[in-house]
C-alpha cells in the first residue's frame, strides 16, 4: 500500500471575509502554492461544499511525514497559518494516512466522510471497511511539530508557533480518536457502507466537495 498522509481542514470566513472577495482568493491561492514547493508533497487543493457557500475544504498530501515537517523546519508553516488565519476560521481537521492508489483528487466532486466509530465496535467496523477495500484511513494524532531551523522575529509569528505546541501537547496527552476518514471521487461517497455500520457509529460527519482552488505544479527543493 502506498501510505501517503493527508491533512484536511475544512473552514469558514472569518468576522468580516468573504470567499467572493478577490483578495480573499488571491490569498488562498498564495498558500496553495506556496506549499507546492518543497519536499514529497503531491498535492494542494481547496474545494468548495457543494451545499453551503461558505464552507471550503484544504486538502493536502504528501508521501509521508517528512514532506510535512519540512515545512515546519523551513518556517513556512507558520506564515502560511498567519495568512491563512486572517481570512478563516476552521471548523473542523483530519489527520490520517490514505493509499494514493484508491483516491482520484482530480475527480471534479470528492466526498468526505467522518465516521465516529465507537470503541467497543471498532474491530467490526474495520472488518467491514477491509471486505469492501475503501479509500480510507483512521485519524492520527499529529506529534509535537519541529519548530523552524531559524526563529522568526515576528511576534506574531512566534505566538502562531507556540499556539501549534500547545494544541499539539493537548492533542497528544488526551485519547486518539477512533474517527475514520473517507475520500470517494463520487458524490454519494462510501454508498450503502453507512447504513451497514450504522450500529458501529455514534455519528458520520459528511460533504461533498467540488474543484475550486489547486496549487500550482510541485516544484521540487533541489
Amino acid at each position: 500500500m502506498s501510505a501517503n498522509f493527508c491533512e484536511i481542514l475544512i473552514v469558514e470566513p472569518a468576522p468580516g471575509k468573504s470567499f467572493s472577495d478577490p483578495q480573499v482568493i488571491s490569498d488562498l491561492q498564495s498558500i496553495l502554492n506556496t506549499f507546492s514547493t518543497g519536499l514529497e508533497a503531491i498535492n494542494f487543493q481547496i474545494r468548495k461544499s457543494t451545499i453551503s457557500p461558505t464552507q471550503l475544504l484544504f486538502l493536502g498530501s504528501w508521501t509521508s511525514l517528512i514532506g510535512h515537517d519540512d515545512l515546519d523546519l523551513r518556517g513556512i508553516t507558520p506564515r502560511m497559518l498567519k495568512l491563512l488565519f486572517a481570512n478563516v476560521v476552521v471548523i473542523s481537521a483530519y489527520f490520517f494516512f490514505i493509499d494514493a492508489n484508491k483516491i482520484d483528487l482530480q475527480a471534479e466532486v470528492c466526498n468526505v466522510e467522518a465516521f465516529h466509530v465507537k470503541t467497543e465496535e471498532k474491530e467490526r467496523f474495520e472488518s467491514e471497511v477491509e471486505k469492501r477495500e475503501l479509500s480510507g484511513g483512521w485519524y492520527v494524532t499529529k506529534k509535537l511539530p519541529p519548530r523552524p531551523r531559524v526563529m522568526p522575529t515576528d511576534p506574531e509569528l512566534v505566538k502562531i508557533i507556540e499556539a501549534g505546541e500547545e494544541r499539539a501537547k493537548a492533542r497528544l496527552a488526551a485519547p486518539n480518536p477512533n474517527l475514520w476518514v473517507s475520500i470517494s471521487s463520487v458524490q454519494t461517497g462510501t454508498g450503502d457502507f453507512r447504513s451497514i455500520v450504522e450500529n458501529y457509529v455514534s455519528k458520520v460527519d459528511s460533504g461533498a466537495w467540488e474543484k475550486y482552488l489547486t496549487g500550482s505544479s510541485f516544484i521540487p527543493l533541489t
